[in-house]
């Protein structure tokens, strides 16, 4: 035999198992519904995530909580100086 058959040869034993553990190995061939599917393959990537250590999240946390505070308090800082700035002029008008 030649290579070429050789490899041909090869190539159809394992398309025949393919197929034949295919045909065996389902559950009296009913479709699976797309719900289950999807929580399936929801697990299957959920445990391919690298979660963060409690120290990282608590880090990122603080982080994220001073900004806010830090943000708001600028706001508030520029809503009262408009608001003073505001009264001055209704004061100078009237």
């Amino acid at each position: 035999m030649s290579e070429n058959n050789k490899a041909e040869a090869g190539a159809v034993k394992k398309t025949s198992n393919t197929k034949a553990s295919s045909k065996k190995g389902g559950k009296s061939g009913k479709k699976k519904s797309p719900v289950v599917k999807f929580l399936k393959e929801l697990k299957s990537e959920l445990k391919k995530v690298v979660w963060p250590s409690k120290e990282k999240v608590v880090n990122n946390t603080t982080v994220v909580l001073s900004g806010m505070v830090l943000a708001g308090l600028i706001i508030y800082a520029f809503d009262l100086g408009l608001s003073e700035l505001m009264k001055l002029i209704i004061n100078l008008g009237g």
